[in-house]
């Protein structure tokens, strides 16, 4: 199965300080499923190596000594990077691209509440791309207040 997680705000302050190196360590202690792919999507137009560069600064500064070229380049194999403005539905186009091959979708929203509708609708239009399990969904969705429940 092939699972994709995409973080939303992705290149806000929560995603860089503790989402991405939490991902990293996971990795490095071999808890990542084989061929999980981990899409960031932010509205800023940002290049996707450009993007890499900005995690790696990230996760770098909180590896303290822990960090490992050969699990960072595991990792960053994993990422990649695009565009998607949640007052624009058709800026998730790219979104839905980059989520082509995803058996399950993870969504994690690291944004302003005010904008989980937005992300919804948006989500609205990958949504037939991916394949359709009756027995389980293919898609779960976690907003960062859930993790103060």
């Amino acid at each position: 199965m092939r699972t994709s997680v995409v973080i939303f705000g992705a290149t806000g302050d929560l995603s860089l300080r503790m989402l991405y190196p939490s991902l990293y360590f996971l990795d490095a202690d071999g808890l990542l499923p084989q061929g999980l792919r981990i899409v960031g999507a932010a509205r800023s137009v940002v290049e996707p190596e450009a993007f890499i560069s900005r995690v790696e600064a990230a996760v770098r500064e909180r590896a303290d000594g822990h960090w490992s070229d050969a699990v960072w380049a595991r990792f960053r194999e994993r990422l990649g990077y695009v565009a998607a403005d949640a007052s624009k539905p058709e800026s998730f186009d790219g979104l839905c691209e980059a989520l082509s091959g995803s058996d399950e979708v993870v969504y994690y929203l690291s944004t302003s509440p005010d904008l989980y509708a937005s992300i919804s609708a948006g989500l609205k239009r990958c949504s037939s791309d991916l394949p359709k399990n009756s027995a389980e969904p293919n898609t779960k969705t976690m907003t960062k207040s859930d993790q103060c429940q």
